[in-house]
């Protein structure tokens, strides 16, 4: 009997645990994309900072750019969070707010891997 309550009440607060951790992930992609599509709407597009690759040069490896997620992209040793992205025939327009911040926070973040 003792063995079964303790498995319960282990299992509960694994499970209370992983919950914590879900809702946490669930509420800070919600804010993250509200406060895109908020600064969307209060940013002009010709405020923004407007970097086109060439298709055929996102292919290379010595090119200064690299994509880090949906939403972010490093391109000259800077780190710019997208806010629009336009495809042309044989290039991507990508327009962006540079996040300085960043390496404040971690300098010299991109020599750790």
């Amino acid at each position: 009997m003792r063995k079964i309550i303790s498995i319960l009440l282990i299992s509960t607060l694994l499970f209370d645990a992983f919950g914590y951790i879900f809702v946490y992930l669930q509420v800070g992609f919600y804010f993250k994309s509200d406060a895109l599509i908020k600064i969307n709407d209060y940013i002009p597009d010709n405020e923004l900072e407007k970097i086109t690759v060439a298709k055929a040069d996102m292919l290379k490896k010595d090119l200064a750019f690299e994509i880090l997620n949906e939403t972010e992209i490093t391109y000259g040793n800077k780190m710019y969070d997208v806010y629009k992205i336009e495809n042309d025939n044989d290039s991507v327009h990508y327009y962006c707010i540079c996040d300085d911040n960043v390496f404040l926070v971690v300098p010299n973040s991109f020599s750790l891997f």
